[in-house]
């Protein structure tokens, strides 16, 4: 889940939640918080979200933090993380995102929101 604006502003004001490896089987990490761009110290925190459960996943964006949150289905956490960084985009026409991609296939799907 991410935001977007076309506008390269504020790095698209993209703020991202992610599921993935990145290519690293051996990571025991599978997952991450993001504030764009992710390139810089600080601006992304990986955990373990666990494999088998279903959870909750959101993020609280105020003016000077990002709040992210995951939980499992009962509430318990896995995974929390305040940024308050230089890099907090400001609102724009930012909307939002879902990437879902399937590793080894051509095709991915993108479902956008208001």
């Amino acid at each position: 889940m991410f935001t977007w604006d076309d506008n390269p502003a504020s790095h698209h004001r993209e703020i991202d939640i992610e599921f993935a490896r990145w290519g690293n089987a051996l990571d025991p990490t599978n997952a991450q918080f993001v504030v764009q761009p992710s390139d810089q110290a600080g601006n992304l925190m990986r955990f373990a979200q666990p494999l088998a459960a279903p959870s909750v996943h959101s993020f609280t964006w105020r003016a000077k933090s990002v709040t992210f949150a995951s939980t499992d289905a009962t509430g318990q956490a896995i995974a929390g993380w305040r940024y308050a960084g230089r890099n907090v985009p400001r609102a724009g026409q930012e909307r939002t995102h879902l990437n879902l991609w399937l590793v080894g296939l051509s095709a991915s799907r993108t479902v956008s929101g208001g």
